[in-house]
């Protein structure tokens, strides 16, 4: 793959991320290439080639870079511009990453989630077919990530002016999902996480009320 003169011993970078098959790839072989797609190393369609291993790795929260840079580069790559039936993988990867993560109850996920959230939000083109799957998910896993949203983002949904997360937050602060919260809290009341159930349920319920006031 072609790439900048700056990238000191390009061909031997180029013989090791070609040394095996995509699929044996690991996140640590695709570490680089990720970081440095397109804008100083390979083109978009080298990036195509190794995007679906990629979007494996992330799938298993073993991500090659940082989401928000892996998605970047989706934008970066002009990915609307795709063939149809390549961006509407795409599309479909986000989704089942999304309801991948609902059902995550391990702690990686639980740290991860927020910025996972943020990002298949922003990407995805429906964000309401993304809190529709979030409310009709019952895992245990799934009521877990939206106490621990709550309370760890309430600054950034709650004390910013309207933006972008308007729809989130409308959504949060609807009686559905406090009632929701509230009969979370009565069936896992003896699990160590049911205190950061009942954080989150006053801090919906207050904002709620202060919205309602203003």
């Amino acid at each position: 793959m072609v790439g900048s003169p700056l990238i000191k011993d390009l061909e031997n970078f180029n013989r090791q991320l070609f040394s095996k098959p995509l699929t044996h790839l690991t996140s640590d072989d695709l570490s680089t290439f990720t970081g440095k797609a397109m804008t100083t190393w390979g083109e978009v369609n080298d990036y195509k080639h190794f995007l679906p291993r990629m979007l494996e790795l992330t799938a298993t929260n073993n991500a090659p870079y940082d989401i928000e840079i892996i998605f970047s580069k989706l934008e970066y790559g002009n990915w609307q511009t795709w063939d149809e039936i390549e961006q509407k993988a795409i599309h479909e990867y986000m989704f089942a990453l999304w309801e991948n993560l609902l059902q995550d109850n391990t702690e990686k996920a639980e740290d991860e989630f927020s910025g996972y959230f943020y990002i298949i939000a922003l990407h995805y083109p429906d964000l309401n077919e993304l809190l529709k799957i979030w409310l009709a998910e019952t895992h245990i896993a799934s009521t877990k990530h939206l106490a621990n949203f709550i309370f760890d983002e309430r600054a950034n949904i709650f004390d910013k002016p309207a933006n972008s997360l308007s729809e989130l937050k409308d959504w949060l602060l609807s009686e559905t999902i406090i009632k929701r919260l509230e009969a979370a809290f009565f069936q896992y009341e003896k699990e160590s996480f049911s205190e950061r159930i009942s954080w989150a349920e006053k801090i919906l319920t207050d904002e709620r009320r202060n919205s309602i006031k203003q």
